[in-house]
Order: structure tokens, then sequence, then C-alpha cells
């Protein structure tokens, strides 16, 4: 991450996974570096182990980028990867905002 946001390396890693999950219309937020680099950075920080939430115009889950055994993840082998109860989206503004944002934009391709 540089200033706040992902590099463009961890977006298309990001990308690359939630496709796997049949997830294209999303955004990250939240997303906070936990001060590891990880396999396949081409610089310090250009890939680093990092937790937030992605964000669906319906829902959220939580994520936590890794390197586990030779390949990139979202949480998924240690749970990391869940889907937000509605109770914690409705609390969160950011998380509200986000999906408020991808609705609008999806009524706009329609």
């Amino acid at each position: 991450m540089h200033d706040g946001k992902l590099t463009q390396q961890e977006a298309m890693i990001i990308h690359q996974l939630l496709a796997k999950h049949g997830i294209t219309q999303y955004e990250v937020v939240g997303a906070v570096e936990e001060g590891k680099t990880l396999p396949g950075s081409r610089g310090p920080r250009d890939i680093e182990l990092l937790s937030g939430t992605v964000v669906t115009s319906t829902t959220a889950y939580s994520f936590w980028l890794d390197w586990v055994d030779g390949d990139y993840t979202l949480g998924e082998q240690s749970g990391e990867w869940r889907e937000l109860a509605p109770g914690n989206i409705a609390s969160d503004f950011e998380i509200r905002a986000a999906q408020q944002r991808l609705r609008e934009k999806g009524a706009s391709t329609l």
C-alpha cells in the first residue's frame, strides 16, 4: 500500500482472487497494511500482507491478503475471508457508502 491506497500489484491480485469467487464489481474499503512484504513484490511494500473489507452492492466480506503454500489467498484457509453480518454492514458508514456507489454504477450501466 502507498498513501492508504492499494498498489497496482495488490489491486490486480485481489481482483484475480475475487474473480474466483464470482465477484467482479466491488470496492475495497478499510484496507490496512499488516507490516509484511509478500513474495512477488518488485520493491519494498509493493505487495503486502493486508486486511480489509471487500464491498459489493449487496454484501461485504472481511479479507486478509496473504501468501499461503505458494499462493496468494484472501484468508479462506484461516477463516478471515467471511461474509459480514448485516448488522455490521448497517452500522458501517464506509461500507454503506461503497454499496450505494456500486448500486448507482450498476444502475447506470443498464
